[in-house]
């Protein structure tokens, strides 16, 4: 219904929805049979109905202002594909993975070529997701007894049927291309066929040349291999380490290749040299490259190969770290994901995993220097020299704790009141240490790893240096993924009493309502084996807490030497 309140005097508009009709049995006698045209009407019926007849769907002659007399041909209905699937091949779904897959669908009527002069001919155009790459010559099988040729261009693939006529019924297309690194946000396929055209113009692709066209959903890139990626230094524009912590399901053989694809923006590269934990020995390349042709992601990779008679096994726990750059900025419409790849000497993907998010960047201006034990002996009593560094003053009203975890092992609760802050040299507390907030209670140790320092939200953290003694029972061994983190906490949001939120226990390092403000890591200590028989121990820290326990496995260490010593001691002054 028209607005009486305005005046139309050339020109009116308005959109309708309108469902179209389903694909005929015939379409060729559709078209010829069915009238097509669309009639517009308009009348000057000003009631709360739409007409005075009986039918509302028909408007009375005899108010009727104006008429496009069916004169009106409407839009060209494209025919359908319907059952539209797109199958890779069993176990193809990896990133990046050169693969076969199928395209079926089903026509409902038969295209036939009437004219095949100047290289036309019944074509299929097949455009894929974002990512992904279709052979030049994309089809899987040649020769094919359905399709002539192929010719794939990125995600764009036209395929020329082998004769003159495409039947209706079920159709399936065998396509070799390379998936996409992930998935893709819009993960949707289109097929369209083309009757009497050149390749050029299927290529192109324009609405007026197609014939029939369907749409499906495409399959989901399986990211499968556990990887994490961690900074030592989340700070901007600084220099740092990148800590890969990777678990394969495959094993890497011989020569195999381990790529680690940054986010864009991040630097990583072999310079100075790659730093091997757990990974065996091979030769490092670092180069930028895109995640895929038609993919504007530049972003830097480095490229290791395992030596000859070196590999990788399935199941078990690999680490190394690589340098790496921070951005000044994360400029928008950059990617967002890193990345770890592990594929054969000859490039074929055996597992990877590219859609690890990016870590957040902070400027806080912390960085932590060093983690120095006082021994290394198992299940020893340990004093532990951390070294955290501040290149500027932070204000304290956004930051509540800073958190010191450990590797899984370690256990700071029975020595958390050995806890001390030596900065400055002070015996006592001073104005050279962090400022640590009396009233709340120093500091406490809620979790066997973790030992949190309480802060005076009144004050200013200064810039310096700081030195920290912490004790700590050692572990029977060094864990995997042995790094140890210092992290500033933000205030706890009220979030409401509950039973769970009674006890700030810091379950998952946190406090509920808290969040990590930013995190500095490095690589822990390793725990070696106890001291032979004879051998005199270790030069500890000073102010060091240090204890040997001993097995009856175990011949009498050099405790029990010295008590030898001692009863001899004894001995000789009675003799005398």
């Amino acid at each position: 219904k028209l607005n009486p309140t305005k005046l139309c005097i050339n020109e009116v508009g308005f959109t309708i929805r309108v469902n179209t009709p389903p694909t005929p049995a015939d379409l060729a006698r559709w078209r010829r049979q069915t009238h097509q045209a669309w009639l517009l009407q308009i009348d000057s019926h000003a009631n709360e109905t739409c007409s005075d007849t009986d039918d509302d769907r028909r408007l009375d002659p005899e108010i009727v202002a104006f008429s496009n007399d069916a004169s009106f041909a409407g839009f060209v209905l494209k025919e359908s594909l319907s059952q539209l699937v797109v199958l890779p091949e069993p176990g193809g779904q990896k990133s990046r993975q050169h693969i076969t897959m199928s395209v079926e669908f089903v026509t409902s009527s038969a295209l036939v070529l009437q004219d095949s002069s100047g290289g036309r001919g019944i074509f299929l155009r097949v455009s894929a997701v974002e990512g992904l790459e279709f052979d030049g010559g994309c089809l899987a099988a040649v020769p094919d007894p359905d399709y002539a040729s192929c010719s794939g261009d990125a995600r764009l693939a036209v395929v020329r049927v082998r004769t003159a006529i495409l039947p209706s019924g079920d159709h399936r297309l065998a396509l070799a291309a390379r998936n996409p690194p992930w998935t893709p946000a819009w993960n949707w396929w289109t097929l369209e066929s083309f009757v009497g055209v050149t390749v050029e113009e299927a290529r192109q692709g324009l609405f007026e040349h197609i014939r029939q066209r369907g749409r499906a959903t495409g399959y989901v890139i399986e990211q499968q291999l556990q990887v994490q990626i961690l900074p030592a230094i989340p700070e901007i524009s600084i220099n740092t380490r990148i800590f890969v912590w990777m678990r394969p399901s495959a094993y890497v053989e011989s020569l195999g290749y381990v790529e680690v694809h940054a986010s864009q923006g991040f630097e990583i590269s072999c310079l100075p040299s790659i730093l091997l934990v757990s990974v065996p020995p091979g030769r490092c390349n670092s180069y930028l490259a895109t995640s895929a042709v038609d993919l504007r992601d530049l972003h830097h990779v480095v490229e290791f190969q395992l030596n000859a008679g070196e590999f990788l096994l399935p199941n078990m726990e690999y680490e190394f770290a690589v340098n790496a750059r921070n951005p000044a900025l994360i400029k928008h419409g950059w990617s967002k994901r890193w990345g770890v790849r592990l594929t054969t000497s000859l490039r074929v993907v055996l597992e990877a995993n590219l859609d690890v998010p990016r870590y957040n960047l902070s400027n806080y201006g912390m960085t932590l220097v060093s983690v120095v034990p006082s021994t290394a002996a198992p299940y020893a009593r340990n004093e532990i020299r951390l070294i955290l560094a501040f290149s500027r003053t932070l204000k304290l009203v956004d930051i509540s704790e800073i958190r010191i975890e450990s590797g899984a092992g370690w256990d700071f609760r029975p020595l958390c009141n050995r806890y001390k802050d030596a900065t400055g040299g002070c015996s006592t507390r001073c104005a050279a240490q962090l400022p640590y907030s009396e009233v709340r209670g120093h500091h406490l140790c809620p979790q066997p790893n973790l030992l949190i320092l309480l802060l005076d939200q009144s004050r200013h953290l200064l810039a310096g240096t700081y030195t920290l003694h912490i004790g700590a029972l050692n572990p029977a061994a060094a864990p995997t993924r042995n790094l140890w983190s210092v992290a500033l906490l933000s205030l706890a949001t009220n979030l409401g009493w509950t039973p769970e939120t009674a006890e700030a226990t810091y379950a998952d390092g946190i406090r509920p309502g808290q969040r990590e403000l930013t995190i500095a890591r490095t690589f822990g200590f390793d725990i070696g084996l106890r001291l032979a028989r004879n051998t005199p121990p270790p030069l500890p820290l000073k102010g060091e807490i240090f204890e040997v326990m001993t097995s009856s496995v175990a011949r009498p260490t050099f405790l029990f030497a010295l008590l030898k010593v001692r009863a001899l001691e004894v001995l000789l002054s009675l003799a005398f």
